[in-house]
């Protein structure tokens, strides 16, 4: 005879931080936040009025209730209070890809995903915030067959230019 276990439910998140918000898959994940039910704070160094992509993701989200859009640079900007009863970090905000870790683009590279991913982690943890999500990039696979990479597959980055 099988075991019947119950049903695991996820927490119910009522307020989520949302860094990288006005990327693709920010907003998009902001966009279902909201419609769960959660307040989201928005947080890119990105504007609407400066980038047209941006523009174009966050407008699904301009104007929604509970929605808090915040323009800031994590690098320099005060984290704490963006963290205030957040019950989740949701960490997008970062340079994509393998290849800008290394050449021209280091300097930005290591400013925007070492130093300010660690000023975000330094932040929740001050803060109490109960679960921090750090994304990473697709890229650590490397090159596939066409299809969609999975979690189980090992990484392979590209390693050179």
């Amino acid at each position: 005879m099988s075991e019947i276990h119950p049903a695991v439910t996820a927490p119910v998140i009522r307020r989520a931080v949302v860094t990288g918000a006005a990327g693709f898959i920010g907003s998009h994940l902001a966009h279902t936040l909201l419609q769960a039910g959660a307040t989201v704070i928005g947080v890119d160094r990105r504007g609407p009025a400066s980038d047209e992509s941006t523009a174009a993701n966050l407008s699904v989200l301009h104007g929604r209730d509970g929605y808090i859009p915040v323009t800031a640079d994590l690098i320099d900007c005060a984290i704490d209070p963006l963290l205030v009863d957040a019950d989740v970090v949701f960490h997008l905000a970062g340079v994509p890809g393998v290849r800008p870790s290394w050449g021209w683009q280091f300097s930005e590279y290591v400013r925007s995903n070492i130093l300010a991913t660690q000023r975000v982690m330094d932040a929740a943890t001050r803060m109490h915030v109960p679960r921090l999500v750090v994304a990473s990039s697709s890229s650590v696979y490397g090159v596939t067959s066409g299809g969609p990479s999975v979690e189980s597959d090992r990484p392979r980055p590209a390693n050179s230019p």
